[in-house]
């Protein structure tokens, strides 16, 4: 059947896992909510971007406050 385990990543706030489909009954869905997932993943891929511009300023400014103060 259907099966999902916990990713093992290297930010506790971030929560992944891997999904499994074994010997579970499917059916062609064809292009319809293709759309919807492709809007999903656009979102997605912002919202990871984002973060990684916050991750970034915040090591830039560490670094910045460290050289001025040495």
């Amino acid at each position: 059947g259907f099966e999902r385990s916990a990713a093992t990543v290297f930010d506790p706030t971030v929560r992944l896992s891997t999904y499994s489909f074994a010997n579970t009954p499917a059916r062609r869905l064809g292009t319809a909510g293709w759309e919807a997932v492709q809007q999903a993943l656009d979102y997605t891929v912002i919202a990871s971007a984002g973060e990684q511009v916050g991750g970034s300023r915040r090591i830039f400014d560490l670094t910045v406050e460290y050289l001025t103060t040495r």
